[in-house]
This record gives C-alpha cells, structure tokens and sequence, in this order.
C-alpha cells in the first residue's frame, strides 16, 4: 500500500478580516442612514413645492390688487360686496381669487379693500392683502 501523505492547509491565525455580524451591523447602520436622508430629501422637495405656491399666490395677490387700485372709485368691481375672479390658472398652478371691499364708516369716501388668493393644491396656503382706496376729485 501506497504511502498517503495528508497536507494540512494553512490556516491563518491573525484574524484580522471582518466578521459577518460586523457587517451585517454597518450594513444595517448604513440602510438608517440612507432612509434617513431620503426622507429629508422628500420633506425638502415638499417643502420647495408649498414655497412655491405661496410665491405664486402673493404675485397674483399683489397684481389683483394692483388692478383694483387702479380703477375707478365707483367703478362695479369696487362695490361693497365680495367678488369673485374666479379660477385662474398661473405658472402650472391654479387659484381662487377673491376680493371683499366695505365702506369704511369712520373716514368718509374710503373704501377698504381685501384681497385673499387660495390656492387648489392642498400644500398651499392662502394669501391676503388689504388696502384702502380714497375717492379722488
């Protein structure tokens, strides 16, 4: 019978590779981390987004009054009453423009007039503006 020669490996004895826990735990520290910023990225992305709106809604605000301011005293749009300008579509968005003017009763020929924009997407908030409009002779 042949001689068999039985060879060991060598095994190496320094340890110093990773273990699997050790990167299963980073992996998993990893995973919160990320999720975590996606969320932030999300929350950021919402945010811009209602900005955005409330952007929008105080320049159309602010036009709408700028209109008003230059009609006439008695003119049908400066009634005591609330009006409406309807749905307006403005930059891929759109709004409900809205204007109340009262008398006021302490100051003779004054009229006070509010304007209020609501946006229809539901991460707008509206917008209001006030001015006081003299009879001019």
């Amino acid at each position: 019978m042949p001689f068999i020669r039985s060879r060991k490996l060598a095994v190496n004895d320094d340890n110093s590779g990773y273990t699997m826990l050790e990167v299963m735990t980073a992996m998993a520290i990893f995973a919160i981390g990320f999720l975590a910023l996606a969320r932030l990225q999300l929350s950021l992305i919402h945010a811009n987004t209602a900005s955005g709106l409330q952007s929008k809604g105080t320049i159309l605000a602010a036009q709408c009054m700028d209109r008003l301011m230059i009609l006439p005293y008695n003119h049908t749009d400066l009634n005591p009453s609330n009006h409406t300008g309807g749905e307006t579509a403005y930059s891929a968005g759109l709004y409900n423009v809205q204007w109340h003017v009262s008398q006021d009763h302490t100051l003779k020929d004054i009229k006070t007039i509010r304007v209020t924009v609501i946006p229809l997407n539901r991460a707008g908030r509206p917008v209001t503006m006030s001015a006081h409009k003299a009879r001019e002779d």
